[in-house]
């Protein structure tokens, strides 16, 4: 029995597909990965309906900075639809490094033993190119983000000392 031999056909010409070509922007996981990290309203894999993140109102009552006073409500939606139009975790967890400074505590108490906490927070929010200093409720009530993902962004920074390159958030550790 005589095998056939396949010939090669030359790169120049062009070879018919049959397949169809991806069009990734058109799948439906991409486009609520798209509106979830932009904080939009979305529905997900379950066709559970997923709120868009909003700004939380701001912190009047124990806030002895008075950063209520500092900030008005047209501001703080700036800043807010500034972060989350960035839409990728790296570029926000470098918005929310630049806007947060670790400094070490201002006291320590000569007797006491040694304590887990070795730092405080800086938090500022940036207004036509003017910083303005906000308690930690402030600053997350006007991000609409929760104390982890401050944690998050400051860590991710402690392991990288330049800018982000890429997250690896849904792929596999290879």
């Amino acid at each position: 029995m005589k095998r056939k031999r396949k010939v090669p056909v030359p790169s120049s010409e062009k070879v018919l597909k049959r397949k169809r070509p991806k069009n990734k922007g058109d799948w439906i996981d991409v486009k609520s990965k798209v509106l979830l990290n932009k904080g939009k309203e979305h529905v997900n894999r379950k066709n559970k309906l997923i709120k868009g993140k909003k700004m939380g109102p701001p912190y009047i009552l124990t806030c002895r900075s008075k950063c209520y006073k500092k900030l008005n409500y047209i501001d703080r939606k700036l800043i807010f639809d500034a972060y989350w139009e960035l839409g990728d975790h790296t570029r926000q967890w470098d918005f929310i490094a630049q806007h947060v400074k670790v400094i070490n505590k201002k006291q320590q108490i000569a007797n006491s033993s040694e304590t887990r906490r070795k730092f405080s927070r800086q938090y500022t929010l940036t207004i036509n190119h003017k910083e303005f200093q906000v308690c930690k409720k402030m600053f997350q009530q006007t991000l609409g983000i929760s104390e982890t993902v401050v944690t998050t962004a400051l860590s991710k920074l402690n392991t990288t000392p330049t800018k982000h390159t890429q997250h690896k958030i849904g792929r596999a550790h290879v």
